[in-house]
């Protein structure tokens, strides 16, 4: 017997899950199809379409989206610390404080 959607939903039994490893960047405007994992400690591009897994610690880019280069530990500091310089507002950068 067939599933019975609401208006609008008829495409959900199609659906697969997306899954992205823990301390993943998805950047704006990227794409991640259905069914793909995406590895722990990666970057997505902007504008990237992910329509394969990808491993653990890559920056990925293009359409579709491939595998730049693997990332290693101070490729991953140098990341922090530019968000650091960025993100974080002057008074906790000077204390030494991070936001929790």
């Amino acid at each position: 017997m067939p599933q019975q959607y609401p208006d609008g939903f008829h495409d959900l039994e199609y659906a697969k899950p997306i899954h992205i490893g823990s301390g993943s960047w998805i950047c704006s405007s990227a794409t991640i199809c259905g069914g793909v994992t995406i590895g722990k400690n990666c970057i997505v591009a902007a504008g990237a379409v992910v329509n394969r897994d990808v491993p653990d610690n890559c920056i990925v880019a293009g359409v579709p989206a491939k595998v730049l280069r693997k990332l290693d530990e101070q490729d991953r500091m140098q990341v922090w610390d530019t968000y650091m310089k960025n993100e974080v507002p002057l008074s906790e950068r000077e204390s030494g404080r991070s936001r929790s």
